[in-house]
């Protein structure tokens, strides 16, 4: 049931739509430099970086939404596990979850991607021929 519907949420709009979306940003982002901004980068480089970027970006997203699912579906089994032994076994399951869910909501929603620190990149300098 609940794995169907993730996975029909990721093939059918995640996984195609995300991926074009942040293709098209990358490429616009890409367009707007200057002609100065390529003479530091390899052209292949800056193609393959394009492409690449958007498979990236939604493996990440496809992988924290794995991620969220498979922690609800666990915490939702325990619950009904221990309700059905005993209600009073799901109480300290039901407070560690009241307790847990804001604070990691909060610790998610204080990061700052701005701060993040940035990829390794490739720091070679330019090769030049002899008709620069």
């Amino acid at each position: 049931g609940i794995s169907a519907i993730e996975t029909l949420l990721i093939n059918q709009s995640i996984d195609t739509n995300l991926t074009q979306s942040v293709r098209w940003r990358a490429y616009r982002r890409v367009i707007q430099h200057s002609v100065g901004w390529f003479e530091n980068d390899l052209s292949g480089r800056i193609a393959n970086r394009v492409i690449q970027t958007p498979k990236s970006t939604t493996g990440l997203i496809i992988m924290a939404l794995t991620g969220v699912t498979q922690g609800l579906v666990f915490a939702l089994g325990g619950l009904v596990v221990l309700s059905q032994l005993n209600i009073y076994m799901s109480f300290p399951l039901l407070i560690w979850l009241l307790l847990y869910a804001p604070l990691h909501a909060g610790r998610l929603k204080g990061s700052n991607p701005a701060v993040w620190p940035s990829p390794v990149q490739n720091q070679r300098p330019r090769v030049r021929s002899s008709t620069d």
